[in-house]
């Protein structure tokens, strides 16, 4: 809109814009004037198109400014109140157009959130973040109370699911057996309705807040033998699944609830190397604690702690390495595994103390019937990628700027892991710890 009118008697420091209700023309000045308006009208004034401010739109404290009139009623409605009962007004004021602010909105600490929804959420802050949550009071429920609600949650409204504890299987990695069941620490989350019948995919930790969650309620792919049976029943108390965990502290991803399932790791050894046998080659003996293969075929006279030539390292030290029970399942560095010994056991974490900036991709139920990766890290790895589908790998410690590549699998690197004797608990994966 274009000012086409200037008036002799404007006052200097005043740039008041005025519109002549006869001639229809545009005045600056201070001056009210015969047939001139506020061009925000005291009697009225209709503008169906837009209104841009460069600068500011400055409303005094005590007037009645930027009201609106809904269609057939006969009073206006403030939009801004004095008594900021509504922040858009005493009545309902609804814009379904987009509403830009091009520097800051103040909220007063007394004035009422900004909703969203019907009945819905606020924009609220936590620290210096800006964050939509449920308005009211987070509802303390168990699990078995909250599918209960199913079909009547309230949009928005938080749960808190008091005795959430992730359950799982111990699937081994070899055979695809289920041979045990865990569960993790009680954890409470908090999950958020975004229908009668649907909760949001995000979960909060009570306990580990700077975590992200993504939970289901149901558990997810009755076919995953994570925390099915094998006849698709859920495992006895499955209290719904945290199907995704980034711990960002120590920037630890996995598709999993890395915090609470732990893998199985069997012992590794092998027979005893003996100058009377025959072996051929990528045989694998035990000498001294270490396992050796053999690089070639025939007898072997020489020791393999001393002869390089005919005999190679395959592990420096008898741990807890494998994923599987079934030494013909073990196949790592293509070894032949007649004369491998696996006994005993142990559960660890997927990652031990010091590890940092590790992501594990996903496994697909069409390449795994558990779609746990299986994967374990000692301690100190880092700057390590884990891409799809790949399964059934472990780490020992100071690994570091790796990355696996899709669909790859039975992999041990730098085992270093603890004898069976001694079982020192250095970090949080006792198996995977470095020998003494």
């Amino acid at each position: 809109m274009s000012i086409i009118g200037t008036d002799s008697t404007q006052e200097a420091g005043y740039h008041n814009v005025w519109i002549d209700t006869v001639s229809g023309l545009g005045y600056e000045s201070h001056t009210w004037g015969t047939n001139r308006e506020n061009i925000f009208g005291r009697t009225g004034f209709d503008m169906n198109g837009d209104v841009t401010f460069d600068g500011r739109l400055i409303m005094r404290d005590n007037s009645l400014v930027m009201s609106y009139k809904p269609n057939s009623a006969t009073v206006d409605y403030n939009i801004f109140d004095v008594d900021f009962a509504n922040s858009f007004g005493a009545s309902d004021f609804n814009m379904y157009g987009n509403m830009h602010v091009g520097r800051q909105l103040f909220l007063s600490d007394y004035s009422l959130p900004i909703h969203k929804g019907s009945t819905g959420t606020v924009l609220t802050m936590d620290g210096d973040s800006a964050v939509w949550s449920a308005y009211g009071a987070v509802i303390s429920v168990t699990y078995n109370q909250l599918v209960a609600l199913s079909g009547s949650y309230t949009v928005g409204a938080k749960y808190l699911i008091t005795d959430f504890r992730q359950l799982y299987h111990f699937v081994d990695g070899g055979t695809g057996l289920i041979v045990g069941t865990d569960s993790g620490s009680v954890e409470p989350i908090i999950v958020m309705a975004v229908s009668a019948t649907e909760l949001d995919k995000g979960a909060y930790s009570t306990l580990y807040n700077k975590d992200v969650l993504y939970y289901d309620i149901t558990g997810g792919d009755s076919l995953n033998y994570a925390y099915f049976n094998a006849d698709g029943s859920p495992i006895v108390g499955l209290k719904g699944v945290i199907y995704f965990r980034h711990d960002t502290e120590n920037n630890l991803l996995t598709w999993y609830d890395h915090r609470n399932i732990k893998f199985r790791r069997y012992l590794v050894d092998a027979e005893a190397w003996s100058v009377d046998s025959t072996y051929g080659k990528m045989d694998v003996v035990n000498d001294g604690g270490t396992i050796y293969y053999s690089k070639n075929n025939g007898v072997m006279v020489s020791q393999p702690s001393v002869d390089v030539i005919n005999w190679g390292v395959f592990q420096d030290t008898v741990g807890y390495i494998s994923w599987t029970a079934d030494k013909t399942a073990f196949s790592v560095g293509d070894i032949i595994n007649d004369n491998l010994i696996i006994t005993d056991s142990v559960d660890v974490y997927t990652f031990g103390t010091g590890c940092r900036n590790i992501l594990i991709s996903s496994v697909d139920m069409v390449t795994s019937q558990c779609r746990l990766n299986n994967i374990v890290f000692g301690f100190n790895n880092t700057l390590i990628y884990i891409n799809n589908n790949s399964n059934l790998v472990t780490f020992g410690y100071n690994n570091y700027d790796i990355v696996v590549n899709c669909g790859s699998g039975s992999i041990v690197l730098n085992s270093a892991i603890v004898p069976s004797v001694a079982k020192v608990n250095i970090c949080t994966n006792p198996a995977l710890s470095p020998p003494k």
